[in-house]
């Protein structure tokens, strides 16, 4: 285990994590880093489990800065300035990510502002269990988004600017426990299927809402 959080850290030489093979457990938070600009910068903690970068300054990725994390279970992002992620790949080697944390804890201008996010993204992150995108200010969910993600169980996009969703958005999150859409811009048809297969849904949280009926005569 290694605890750097709470300095004022703001880059990295690219070879300070070299040779750390059987860290588990990492700590960067708090600190003032602003990107992770090497590819190369975690290679060598191939038997990482937990990365912890939450409340920093970070706006930009390497497209391979999490390539080596093979063993990776839970990866904080929460409360930086990340407003896009350009590289849809940029998870791709996270096999064994359990928890992903893009969100934020508050509405602040200097945290997250994610307003899109490429279908793609999330698509080898089939062990995933929580995904916490909240207080972004994402407009769209987009079909096929979550589509692998067949073993998530909790998933959190309140305090966004969602209105429209594909009405296959959530059709094969077939685990999914807890669901929480509040404060968003929805409008919801009255005969949407948008949670027809959610069947191991055991909490769902619509409040803030705008709700319109189709003008069905149900």
């Amino acid at each position: 285990e290694l605890y750097l959080n709470k300095n004022e850290i703001e880059s990295f030489e690219v070879n300070v994590f070299n040779n750390l093979e059987n860290l588990e457990l990492l700590h960067l938070n708090e600190n003032k880093i602003k990107k992770l600009a090497y590819s190369d910068l975690f290679n060598d903690l191939v038997n990482l489990k937990e990365l912890f970068l939450h409340e920093n300054e970070i706006e930009s990725f390497d497209e391979n800065t999490f390539s080596n994390l093979v063993n990776l279970e839970i990866l904080n992002l929460k409360n930086n300035k990340i407003e896009e992620i350009k590289s849809r790949g940029l998870f791709k080697d996270l096999h064994n990510l359990k928890q992903l944390y893009l969100g934020n804890m508050f509405f602040n201008n200097g945290n997250n502002r994610i307003d899109f996010l490429d279908k793609n993204l999330f698509s080898n992150l089939k062990n995933l269990e929580i995904l916490d995108l909240s207080y972004n200010k994402i407009k769209e969910i987009a079909s096929g988004l979550f589509d692998n993600l067949t073993n998530l169980k909790s998933l959190s996009l309140n305090y966004n600017e969602i209105e429209t969703f594909d009405e296959k958005a959530f059709d094969h999150l077939v685990n999914l426990e807890i669901l929480n859409l509040n404060d968003n811009n929805i409008n919801i048809l009255g005969n949407t299927s948008l949670f027809k297969d959610l069947v191991n849904l055991r909490e769902l949280y619509l409040g803030n809402f705008v709700f319109y009926n189709d003008g069905g005569n149900d």
